[in-house]
């Protein structure tokens, strides 16, 4: 902050108001961790990837309608965001009585394998008997290669997509639970523009632009888990802490874009507003941005911001941001000519004013000045 006293330039008391605030955001920026990679959120939270959820019966994920004009997402803002009902997991079918003793049981059940294995050898029926080869029993061969094609391969098909289903269930479910147990610690979010960029620091950047604010709800009886807004008119947030304010763009397009996403609302999931938003940031941000609508996360970062829709759940540790975001927002108001209010004008102005002021007391009012000898009174 600029010294006006030393400058010639008689101190106001907005001066003196923006450097109480600028201070109060810097002292608690300087203890706020800059998270810059979305990866870090996954190591005490959860990150879930729109297009990790599997496209089979029992999930929805708003994000995958987009781009459906029969379906807009615009006409879908009141459902939910996602939804995903807990799988029902079937054993495999038992295989023919003939193959029973050549069965390794531990393969059976594991429909990642392309062919569970028989035995090669099992021991006869009583210690004297030698044991049986399986090139000796050309029969059981045959008989578990029907089983196998007829019945194990197709039970392995959809064992497979449960899993898939199952794995995106519970990871969801803890991301519940956590949030139920330590709400005041963490924080639920739905991440949209997924920002990939190694900026000339060289400080490697993957974090979403904007974010709204979610929740997650747990129906016992059906076992569905559904993820929905937080909260009726919360609006969502542009974020940029993970980036330096050299490489963000300048202020009057920040307020621009400010404005469009107050605007925008719930309708980020309508195909066009958003998409122009992000659009006008990344190219803002460097003329080489670059912007793309797909759901998937980026493979690779570059020198050349890019800025990707690749929506994600995350569940994060809560941080002072609110109060940083709070202050500059203050700092920005106070320049922009705005009245310094009376109680932070009492803070940071001395003031030759000077007012009476009474201690009650059981009996009466009595003057502040007269000296008091015990606590009670004065207290």
């Amino acid at each position: 902050m600029v010294d006006h006293s030393l400058a010639g330039a008689p101190v106001t008391e907005t001066d003196k108001a923006v450097g109480l605030f600028t201070f109060l955001r810097d002292f608690v920026d300087l203890r706020t961790k800059m998270i810059r990679d979305i990866s870090h959120y996954a190591r005490d939270g959860q990150v879930i990837w729109a297009s990790e959820i599997p496209r089979d019966h029992g999930c929805s994920c708003i994000a995958w309608h987009r781009d459906t004009p029969e379906e807009s997402a615009d006409d879908r803002t009141d459902e939910a965001w996602i939804e995903i009902r807990k799988p029902r997991l079937t054993p495999p079918p038992e295989p023919p009585e003939s193959v029973h003793d050549w069965v390794r049981r531990e393969q059976l059940g594991d429909s990642s394998l392309d062919v569970p294995e028989l035995y090669l050898s099992i021991p006869g029926e009583s210690v004297d008997d030698p044991s049986m080869s399986l090139v000796d029993n050309p029969d059981v061969q045959r008989d578990w290669d029907d089983y196998v094609m007829s019945h194990w391969w197709p039970w392995a098909e959809q064992d497979r997509r449960e899993q898939t289903i199952l794995d995106v269930y519970t990871r969801l479910f803890s991301v519940f639970q956590l949030q139920q147990r330590e709400r005041e610690r963490f924080e639920l979010v739905f991440g949209l523009g997924l920002l990939c960029w190694i900026p000339p620091d060289g400080q490697a950047v993957q974090r979403h632009l904007v974010t709204l604010p979610a929740s997650v709800r747990f129906d016992a009886e059906s076992g569905e888990l559904t993820v929905t807004s937080a909260g009726d008119g919360v609006p969502p947030s542009l974020e940029q802490d993970m980036l330096d304010s050299q490489y963000r763009p300048d202020p009057q397009q920040l307020r621009d874009i400010d404005t469009t996403l107050a605007m925008i609302g719930e309708s980020v999931w309508k195909t066009g507003p958003l998409d122009g938003l992000l659009k006008s940031w990344v190219h803002s941000a460097s003329r080489e941005g670059e912007y793309s609508r797909a759901l998937e996360r980026p493979e690779r970062l570059s020198s050349a911001p890019v800025v990707q829709l690749s929506p994600a759940l995350i569940l994060r540790r809560r941080t002072q941001r609110s109060f940083i975001d709070a202050c500059q927002g203050i700092i920005d108001q106070l320049k922009e000519g705005q009245p310094v209010p009376e109680c932070v004008s009492n803070f940071v102005s001395i003031t030759e004013e000077k007012r009476e002021i009474y201690l009650s007391r059981e009996d009466g009012k009595i003057p502040a000045d007269i000296e008091t000898y015990f606590p009670l009174p004065a207290n």
